[in-house]
């Protein structure tokens, strides 16, 4: 019989006891391959048998498939385990011996008879590349009767014709573009050779061999001195009415404190007047706000004991630390909110807090900011030194804090870390004499510091030494003499908690006595670190930290070290030459994140970089509008405004105040201007810096 057809109800021939039609499996799976095919069925469910990697394994996700006419389904994720190396393949099988379909992973291989192929998997790789829509491998059905190659059709034509024109066209675009630029570039050439492009052009260049008259444009400070036309070109920048204002011109001569800058006012406290000035810059014009303070008649009028300001977590302090825990001093405005015409300040008992910690000392060294962390006020207020291990005779330097909520010091925690350790042992098996010691420069400011992310930053040294006697049972000995410094910060750890980093180590041979020791060159190199004065408080910002900083000779020396990536300490000379009255103050440093700039305020005006290890410094003159600041000299940056606010009392002794406010294109210099910093697809760019002699470009 040549045709067949079907399903249809049998009828029971009473006579022979069967049925006149039997159906047998490979009719409904002959018909079923006909109808559906071979392929995974994506009819409302995308994600149909797609397989994932997790944990090594591979992920079948719950649908449907026909493998000639017989079919799977998958009601949920389904685990396939998979060998930890190499590339598999994971494939439904039809296996007609044990009468069904798995499904498995199979080596990859040219062809899979019976079976469609998944995905292709690595779980070394932990990877999985779906080959549902390759009719080569498995093949796909998205609706009944509509098979794979539909979809396979369409995307090769989208993989093959409209990719293939768009490259094509992209091509032509790219060759017209290129012809142009050939032709942009003769003209060019042509037109220098005739009339040489004027200081400040840009070029572009893969080659360093563009002459001397051309600077790489890398953002470095160049000098009005060396390149004039260039720094006019540039357009050097001169403080005019709009960019740099004074806030505040006092009548008569007074003590005045830092000045802070909070929610967009800066403030100052006037000791004479028991007064707080509060500035706000607009656009159009100052206001300022006269807030009468009571209770603070305590603060001192000091030329070496300024008063200190700190607005935290909506409370306000005045602060002015002596020699002792008696002058000690720290007035609180639990709430405040810059607001009301007056406040009143309590004075809290700081000095009985410090006198219950023995053997506190360096009172001096600390500069009382308070800050607030979480809602919990912090003040450091002075060093100990204390044994902590009575076999070796070893000591600890701690730094001790104050903590407390506003308005209930009464309950404020005194609190300490451990900032150094040394150690000092006698004796031993081999009758040596040993001495492991770590010191901690002395000089060096403490405080909280809201530019520190009110972190507690601060540099330690530690020299360590080994000194035996010449000979021990016959032979020759060695001290050793190691250096290294670290960079720490608490109570957030910002800069890191005790990292070590360090600058120099050495063994030193044939010391017989440690006076031998502390007369070597490696102990006074050490040491060198500690001669420059600590006269501002440590700044760590832009993977850089300013330590301590003194102007000696006319020139600013300070101590630098890195923190990301770190490196060890180093001293450097800022090459700018100072005006006699140029100092240094507490408060002097300030980073300005906008423009990635250092600023130093030396009284006089300020020093400007954008890399402290460069060495390559500006100075900016404030006299014009500052005078000389003579005491209280402070340094703020405000990144809302991008600007500066610089306060200190002048050589007559009148308070002044004055906002920067920095320009967008560069940074500020009245000696000089910085460079663009430019680069075209890796391709660096150079500017003309001057005429090169006999013309030419």
């Amino acid at each position: 019989m040549a045709v067949y057809d079907g399903f249809f109800d049998a009828a029971l021939d009473e006579a022979t006891g069967k049925y006149d039609r039997e159906y047998g499996a490979e009719h409904f799976t002959g018909y079923f391959a006909q109808l559906a095919g071979s392929g995974v069925c994506v009819y409302q469910n995308p994600d149909s048998m797609k397989v994932r990697m997790e944990g090594g394994s591979a992920v079948v996700s719950p649908g449907y498939l026909f493998i000639q006419g017989y079919w799977l389904r998958n009601t949920e994720d389904y685990t396939v385990e998979i060998p930890s190396s190499g590339m598999f393949a994971v494939a439904a099988h039809l296996n007609l011996g044990r009468r069904m379909i798995e499904i498995s992973p199979q080596s990859v291989a040219q062809a899979y008879p019976d079976s469609l192929v998944l995905a292709l998997v690595s779980a070394e790789a932990g990877t999985a590349e779906d080959t549902r829509y390759n009719t080569d491998l498995c093949g796909v059905v998205d609706a009944a009767g509509s098979l794979a190659g539909k979809v396979e059709y369409a995307l090769h034509y989208i993989d093959t014709e409209i990719e293939g024109r768009l490259e094509a066209a992209q091509q032509a675009i790219d060759e017209k573009a290129a012809q142009i630029g050939r032709k942009i570039a003769e003209v060019q050439a042509v037109a220098a050779r005739i009339i040489p492009p004027p200081v400040g052009s840009i070029q572009f260049s893969a080659s360093q061999d563009v002459g001397p008259e051309w600077l790489h444009c890398d953002g470095r400070f160049v000098s009005e001195s060396e390149y004039p036309a260039l720094v006019a070109a540039l357009g050097k920048l001169s403080p005019g009415v709009e960019d740099f204002r004074e806030l505040l011109h006092a009548e008569d001569a007074e003590f005045m404190s830092n000045i802070v800058v909070s929610d967009g006012t800066a403030w100052v406290y006037l000791l004479n007047r028991q007064k707080l000035v509060g500035i706000q810059a607009g656009s159009a014009q100052t206001v300022t706000y006269n807030v009468s303070v009571s209770g603070a008649g305590s603060l001192r009028k000091l030329a070496n004991v300024p008063a200190v300001l700190s607005i935290c977590g909506g409370s306000l302090y005045l602060a002015q630390w002596g020699g002792t825990a008696a002058n000690a001093l720290l007035l609180e405005c639990a709430q405040w909110d810059g607001k009301t015409s007056s406040i009143t300040v309590q004075a809290l008992d700081v000095p009985a807090k410090i006198s219950a910690v023995p053997g506190v000392r360096m009172l001096d060294r600390f500069v009382p900011k308070v800050v607030d962390i979480y809602g919990t006020k912090y003040l450091a207020f002075g060093l100990t030194a204390a044994a902590v291990s009575s076999s070796n005779t070893e000591y600890a330097s701690r730094i001790h804090y104050l903590s407390w909520t506003a308005g209930s010091f009464a309950a404020a925690a005194a609190g300490s870390f451990n900032a150094n350790q040394y150690r000092r042992q006698n004796g031993g098996s081999m009758t040596e004499t040993g001495y492991f010691k770590s010191i901690m420069p002395a000089e060096t400011l403490y405080a909280f510091n809201p530019k520190n992310g009110n972190d507690l930053l601060f540099s330690r040294g530690s020299y360590d030494s080994y000194v035996h006697p010449t000979t021990v049972n016959g032979e020759s000995c060695n001290a050793a003499a190691e250096i290294d410094t670290a960079i720490r910060s608490f109570h957030q750890n910002i800069y890191g908690d005790y990292e070590q980093i360090s600058t120099d180590s050495q063994e030193t041979q044939g010391f017989q006595t440690e006076a031998e020791l502390y007369a070597s060159a490696a102990y006074k190199k050490f040491r060198a670190a500690d001669d420059v004065a600590k006269n501002v408080l440590p700044v760590g910002a832009g993977g850089e930290v300013l330590l301590r900083a003194e102007i000696t000779g006319g020139k600013m020396q300070y101590d630098i070290a890195k923190y990301s990536p770190r490196t060890a300490l180093s001293i450097h000379t800022a090459e700018v030459r100072l005006p006699a009255r140029a100092k240094l103050f507490p408060d002097s440093v300030a980073y300005a994140e906008l423009k990635g700039l250092w600023f130093v305020f030396v009284g006089t005006g300020l020093l400007f970089t954008r890399t402290l290890s460069s060495g390559a410094w500006g100075y900016l003159d404030t006299t014009d509008v500052l005078g000389t600041v003579a005491l209280s000299g402070s340094l703020e940056y405000e990144p809302d405004t991008n600007s500066l606010y610089l306060a200190g009392v002048d050589t007559l002794g009148v308070p002044r105040a004055a906002r920067l406010k920095l320009p967008e294109p560069y940074s500020y210099a009245n000696d000089g201007a910085f460079l663009p910093a430019l680069a075209s697809d890796g391709v660096p760019a150079y500017i003309k810096a001057y005429e090169p002699e006999g013309g030419g470009g």
